[in-house]
């Protein structure tokens, strides 16, 4: 799964198979790993320099969908989580 800058907020712009059941194309990220988007910069090397400073090779997002946040779980990180 990728995360990248879209329509003035981080939104996921590519999915795994393993994650169609969970998320979907154009999805608002709001949550890294423990780190919020609040007042992240508006560029793809913010969203990797978030990606690359998880530990080990297992992180989480937190998706805002209909006005709820819900977090997803996701094994293999680096620049896709």
């Amino acid at each position: 799964m990728s995360i990248l800058p879209r329509n003035d907020r981080f939104e996921i712009t590519t999915i795994w198979d393993s994650m169609k059941d969970k998320v979907a194309f154009g999805d608002q990220v709001i949550n890294i790993n423990g780190t919020s988007l609040d007042d992240c910069p508006m560029s793809q090397m913010a969203v990797e320099d978030i990606m690359n400073a998880i530990p080990g090779d297992t992180g989480y997002i937190i998706v805002k969908k209909d006005n709820q946040e819900k977090k997803r779980l996701k094994s293999g990180k680096r620049n896709e989580l």
